[in-house]
């Protein structure tokens, strides 16, 4: 155009309106950012540029190339550059299409490929991503609320005063649960000769002290 002074620009589109919607490609309009090499940014409106059928007009936030004239603050497009080509945009969706056919379908991967996250990149082992869950640990069972009966112990057995001094002799003198069964069969034996007897045979393999002794001695004595 006479007294334009035109220079390459960079171009991004800000947004695009329909001025008639009854004929959409001719009546669009691209609001785009130019950025001169040497001056400030500033903006115009540019719509289709006349009886191009390669056209193909930038999307919202696309940068193409531009020619601009810095002192009147206008631009036009750069038809040359291959982002404003439909030629050019029909090859690049073909090509990715082809791209994508000839793909190893996921269903053929080792079990150890991992599955694509949403934005394309492996995330998660297909294996781990097909196995269930674990089940949860089931928990520990309770009483029912306040007040609840515990459960019973009747194989506990108490042991006090004498008795259990002489059954921790037993216990801790070497012999162990042996010592204390021997202990527990003298404490019920009914019979008080056999339970002298077994006193003694404690008493002589050091189960119980003298003192022990003695005082089990005259308590079995007493209860005749």
């Amino acid at each position: 155009m006479l007294g334009h002074h035109w220079e390459p620009a960079e171009g991004t589109c800000i947004d695009i309106r329909v001025k008639h919607a009854s004929s959409e490609n001719d009546s669009r309009m691209w609001l785009m950012e130019v950025r001169p090499r040497n001056a400030e940014p500033f903006r115009v409106e540019l719509g289709y540029p006349g009886f191009h059928e390669n056209f193909r007009g930038p999307d919202r936030g696309q940068t193409c190339q531009l020619d601009c004239d810095v002192k009147r603050q206008d631009a036009k497009w750069d038809l040359s550059d291959p982002a404003l080509s439909w030629k050019t945009w029909r090859n690049e969706k073909a090509n990715d299409f082809k791209a994508e056919l000839k793909a190893r379908p996921w269903a053929d991967q080792p079990g150890d490929q991992a599955i694509p996250a949403a934005g394309g990149s492996p995330d998660v082992p297909a294996a781990q991503a097909m196995a269930p869950a674990p089940s949860p640990a089931p928990a520990p069972a309770s009483p029912a609320g306040p007040g609840a009966a515990m459960p019973a112990f009747d194989s506990v057995q108490v042991i006090s005063g004498a008795d259990a001094g002489t059954a921790l002799n037993a216990i801790f003198g070497g012999q162990g649960a042996d010592g204390l069964a021997a202990v527990q069969a003298l404490k019920h034996a009914a019979d008080p000769s056999t339970r002298l007897a077994r006193l003694k045979a404690l008493h002589d393999q050091g189960l119980v002290t003298d003192a022990e002794y003695g005082a089990q001695r005259q308590k079995i004595i007493g209860s005749l």
